[in-house]
Protein backbone atom coordinates (compact mmCIF):
# COMPACT_ATOMS: atom_id res chain seq x y z
CA UNK A 1 0.00 0.00 0.00
CA UNK A 2 1.25 3.46 -0.90
CA UNK A 3 0.79 6.44 1.40
CA UNK A 4 1.54 10.07 0.59
CA UNK A 5 2.36 12.23 3.61
CA UNK A 6 2.01 15.99 3.13
CA UNK A 7 3.35 18.31 5.83
CA UNK A 8 5.42 21.51 5.78
CA UNK A 9 7.22 20.43 8.97
CA UNK A 10 10.15 18.20 7.99
CA UNK A 11 10.46 16.68 11.47
CA UNK A 12 6.79 15.59 11.32
CA UNK A 13 7.37 14.05 7.89
CA UNK A 14 10.35 12.06 9.08
CA UNK A 15 8.59 10.92 12.25
CA UNK A 16 5.54 9.70 10.32
CA UNK A 17 7.72 7.91 7.76
CA UNK A 18 9.55 6.19 10.61
CA UNK A 19 6.20 5.08 12.08
CA UNK A 20 4.88 3.67 8.81
CA UNK A 21 7.84 2.45 6.76
CA UNK A 22 7.71 -1.16 7.98
CA UNK A 23 4.06 -1.50 6.88
CA UNK A 24 3.66 0.84 3.89
CA UNK A 25 5.48 2.44 0.99
CA UNK A 26 5.68 6.06 2.17
CA UNK A 27 6.31 9.14 0.03
CA UNK A 28 6.92 12.53 1.66
CA UNK A 29 6.18 15.97 0.24
CA UNK A 30 6.46 19.30 2.02
CA UNK A 31 3.67 21.36 0.46
CA UNK A 32 0.15 21.15 -0.87
CA UNK A 33 1.34 22.22 -4.30
CA UNK A 34 3.94 19.42 -4.35
CA UNK A 35 1.26 16.94 -3.31
CA UNK A 36 -1.00 17.85 -6.22
CA UNK A 37 1.91 17.69 -8.68
CA UNK A 38 2.93 14.28 -7.32
CA UNK A 39 -0.60 12.91 -7.45
CA UNK A 40 -1.05 13.84 -11.10
CA UNK A 41 1.60 11.23 -12.01
CA UNK A 42 1.47 8.73 -9.13
CA UNK A 43 -1.25 6.61 -7.56
CA UNK A 44 -1.54 6.29 -3.79
CA UNK A 45 -3.90 4.36 -1.53
CA UNK A 46 -4.14 7.04 1.18
CA UNK A 47 -3.07 10.63 1.83
CA UNK A 48 -2.06 11.93 5.26
CA UNK A 49 -2.51 15.68 4.84
CA UNK A 50 -1.41 18.44 7.19
CA UNK A 51 -4.36 20.70 7.93
CA UNK A 52 -2.41 23.94 8.32
CA UNK A 53 0.30 24.72 5.74
CA UNK A 54 1.64 27.93 4.26
CA UNK A 55 1.05 27.62 0.51
CA UNK A 56 -2.10 25.56 0.05
CA UNK A 57 -3.62 24.37 3.32
CA UNK A 58 -5.10 20.91 3.80
CA UNK A 59 -8.71 21.86 3.03
CA UNK A 60 -7.63 23.64 -0.18
CA UNK A 61 -5.65 20.58 -1.29
CA UNK A 62 -8.59 18.29 -0.50
CA UNK A 63 -11.00 20.52 -2.43
CA UNK A 64 -8.65 20.40 -5.43
CA UNK A 65 -8.36 16.60 -5.23
CA UNK A 66 -12.14 16.18 -5.03
CA UNK A 67 -12.47 18.09 -8.32
CA UNK A 68 -10.10 15.71 -10.13
CA UNK A 69 -11.97 12.55 -11.24
CA UNK A 70 -8.91 10.30 -10.94
CA UNK A 71 -8.23 11.48 -7.37
CA UNK A 72 -11.66 12.21 -5.91
CA UNK A 73 -11.98 8.81 -4.24
CA UNK A 74 -8.51 8.64 -2.64
CA UNK A 75 -8.95 8.52 1.15
CA UNK A 76 -7.59 11.57 3.01
CA UNK A 77 -6.80 11.85 6.71
CA UNK A 78 -5.93 15.26 8.14
CA UNK A 79 -2.94 15.68 10.43
CA UNK A 80 -3.66 18.49 12.87
CA UNK A 81 -2.52 20.19 16.04
CA UNK A 82 -5.04 20.52 18.85
CA UNK A 83 -5.39 24.25 18.22
CA UNK A 84 -7.20 23.63 14.92
CA UNK A 85 -9.61 20.98 16.24
CA UNK A 86 -12.83 23.03 15.84
CA UNK A 87 -11.86 24.12 12.33
CA UNK A 88 -11.04 20.52 11.44
CA UNK A 89 -14.40 19.29 12.71
CA UNK A 90 -16.15 21.89 10.53
CA UNK A 91 -14.03 20.80 7.55
CA UNK A 92 -14.86 17.14 8.26
CA UNK A 93 -18.53 17.97 7.90
CA UNK A 94 -18.02 19.99 4.70
CA UNK A 95 -15.34 18.10 2.75
CA UNK A 96 -15.80 14.64 4.26
CA UNK A 97 -12.22 13.39 4.58
CA UNK A 98 -11.87 9.98 6.22
CA UNK A 99 -10.91 11.55 9.54
CA UNK A 100 -8.06 13.20 11.35
CA UNK A 101 -5.13 12.38 13.61
CA UNK A 102 -3.77 14.81 16.19
CA UNK A 103 -0.06 15.67 15.88
CA UNK A 104 2.36 14.57 17.02
CA UNK A 105 0.82 11.31 15.90
CA UNK A 106 1.53 8.15 17.85
CA UNK A 107 2.52 5.13 15.76
CA UNK A 108 -0.32 3.00 17.14
CA UNK A 109 -2.90 5.70 16.43
CA UNK A 110 -1.68 6.29 12.87
CA UNK A 111 -1.55 2.60 11.99
CA UNK A 112 -4.98 1.97 13.55
CA UNK A 113 -6.52 4.81 11.52
CA UNK A 114 -4.95 3.54 8.30
CA UNK A 115 -6.07 -0.05 8.96
CA UNK A 116 -9.56 1.23 9.73
CA UNK A 117 -9.68 2.92 6.30
CA UNK A 118 -7.72 0.52 4.09
CA UNK A 119 -8.30 -2.75 5.90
Amino acid sequence: MKILVVDDDSSQLLQIKEHLKEFYEVTLVSSGESAIKYLVNHRVDLILLDYLMLDLNGPQVLETLRMMPELESVPVVFLTGMTEKNKVLKTLAELKPQGYVVKPAKKSELVAKIIDILG
